[in-house]
């Protein structure tokens, strides 16, 4: 996380660049609570989350909630019960507290498409048109995610009056965007608590330069107040001026006459996603704006920028052709498969390829075998391209494979990807030199993602899942663990944890670096279990392909 003022210099925390006062905030007084909430574009939950630790950790008993709908927790233990909310506040640093979860009445519009789920209702026919303008000719499988839907709902009056006596700090999200960077608020929009102390407005700088209707939700109610496109694209300027707008900007209700509303509530503007000097400069432009208008405004890469190294440089000393008892039929029933080059599978050279490395007794890459007609790699790349193509650099920042020369099947797929290469000129000396190549290639991320390339049914869910317990659960180390363990995991009849793939946050350079050998990251793994969260992962996406067996099996 990177936290800057709008002057441009570096800020220690949120609160200082926010400048929120913390110290007349009375810890455990349960008479004075003070109430933040967060309105606006996409980055509400990681501002909340961020806030949440800095707030905790400076000793403050913080509590989430939502006066409109939230994305169930990940990273903080959640309750629907007020009584279980006032004993766990004892004990938590953090909780979250939120009628229990159900699917959203009003939104339903995944933010990679916008197709609406049959139980969703869409809020105007104009909303209905626009929807629909952005998916004709799509494939509503290719473009809907119902976990996207799966949501925490508002708690009652009487609930919130008790988590407010208990609290020291309440965090609410209160606004939607369809995790889209911009937002137009509609009549009933946002919902501000009345008795919030401060009020932050979120908006990502990805917008700027894009289109209009790609980047806004509620795009039209832009259009039509400004007498512009759809298709216009987003400036400063027009970023500044929705910020602010009080009619269906997020400054609208900061002058209304609300019952019961704190006349002491302050603003502030949060501008998000600054990942690099292009975007960094558009936000400080955006801040002088505001800054112009009298308004306290801060920068933030509130996300860490991940670059996916893939280790393919192995020697597979376990994958020898020449095995006790195989030949002619084990190879024809996959142990060795070839392609001709019209692309087609071609058996009889795979026979005569696996007789020869027998005769040879020498090892051969796993990589080079064929599955299901395609290569043992494909998998992996597959699953890496659909989660590039879902969520783009917001998750992936960079790619780099590690393998060796040799491997040009796999080079050729990995570059044409967008992969960097990197070749282990000495793979005999083990992972850890692949792991030290890869991460001396990266760029300017903050955090790498290890995986390997014989985990043929790793998904793209997965290493999103990855990245987003590494963003919000709170550990600088992800690891993955199996959640059954059966005997078709793997020649062992089981997957232990800490396996691959896993994030590490460069914190760790230093350590990864100086590994030896054939020991990888687990090793760091295990040294520092306290900074390590674990995901479940179905125990079929862990298989790995370690001998002949393996691939038989796969």
């Amino acid at each position: 996380m990177r936290i800057w003022k709008s002057d441009g210099s570096s800020a220690a925390s949120l609160t200082d660049a926010l400048s929120i006062r913390k110290d007349n905030i009375a810890k455990g007084s349960k008479t004075d609570c003070c109430v933040i909430s967060v309105i606006g574009g996409g980055g509400k939950t990681s501002l909340l989350y961020c806030l949440s630790r800095e707030l905790s950790s400076a000793g403050f008993r913080v509590a989430l909630t939502t006066s409109t709908h939230m994305m169930i927790p990940v990273a903080f233990p959640w309750t629907d019960r007020i009584d279980e909310a006032v004993r766990m506040l004892a004990s938590e640093p953090v909780l979250v507290a939120s009628k229990i979860s159900l699917k959203a009445k009003h939104g339903g519009v995944d933010k990679h498409a916008g197709i609406p789920s049959e139980t969703v209702s869409v809020d105007t026919e104009k909303e209905r048109d626009y929807i629909t303008s952005l998916t004709v000719g799509r494939n509503e499988e290719d473009v809907y995610n119902p976990v996207a839907n799966e949501k925490c709902g508002a708690l009652s009056e009487e609930d919130y009056g008790v988590l407010r006596r208990e609290a020291d700090i309440i965090l609410v999200e209160a606004d939607g965007a369809r995790q889209l960077p911009l937002k137009a608020e509609e009549a009933h929009e946002p919902a501000i608590m009345p008795d919030s102390d401060y009020v932050i407005a979120v908006a990502g700088i990805d917008a700027v330069g894009r289109p209009l209707r790609e980047i806004c939700h509620r795009p039209w109610l832009v259009a039509d107040r400004y007498g512009l496109s759809l298709d216009a694209k987003v400036t400063e300027g027009l970023a500044a001026r929705l910020l602010t707008d009080p009619v269906i900007g997020q400054m609208k209700w900061l002058g209304a006459d609300l019952p019961g509303q704190n006349m002491r509530r302050q603003f502030r503007i949060l501008i998000n996603k600054a990942d690099d000097a292009g975007r960094r400069e558009s936000a400080f432009d955006i801040c002088r704006l505001l800054s112009g208008q009298g308004i306290i405004s801060a920068v933030t890469a509130l996300r860490d920028r991940v670059a996916l190294i893939m280790l393919a440089a192995g020697q597979s000393r376990r994958f020898l052709c020449c095995q006790a008892g195989q030949g002619k039929e084990a190879a024809e029933a996959g142990a060795g498969r070839h392609v001709s080059e019209d692309g087609h599978l071609d058996p009889a050279s795979a026979v005569s390829s696996y007789e020869q490395d027998c005769v040879k007794k020498e090892p051969q890459s796993k990589l080079e075998h064929y599955v299901g007609g395609e290569p043992l790699f494909a998998g992996l790349l597959r699953a890496v391209r659909e989660l590039m193509d879902k969520y783009g650099d917001a998750v992936i920042h960079e790619k780099i494979l590690v393998t060796q020369e040799a491997r040009r099947e796999l080079r050729r797929a990995a570059e044409a990807d967008g992969f960097k290469i990197v070749i282990n000129q000495h793979p005999e000396r083990g992972i850890s030199s692949s792991i030290k190549l890869g991460i001396s290639a990266v760029g300017d991320s903050e955090a790498y993602l290890f995986t390997v390339c014989d985990q043929p049914k790793l998904t793209g869910r997965t290493f999103y899942r990855l990245t987003e317990a590494y963003h919000y659960g709170g550990a600088s180390i992800v690891a993955v663990k199996p959640d059954v363990y059966s005997a078709e995991s793997g020649p062992e009849g089981k997957k232990s944890a800490g396996g691959s793939p896993n994030i590490f946050s460069c914190r760790y350079r230093d350590e990864l670096m100086s590994l030896e050998g054939d020991k990888g990251g687990k090793r760091v793994i295990r040294k520092h279990e306290d900074d390590t969260v674990y995901i479940e992962v179905p125990a079929e996406e862990l298989y790995d392909v370690d001998t002949p067996e393996d691939l038989r099996n796969l």
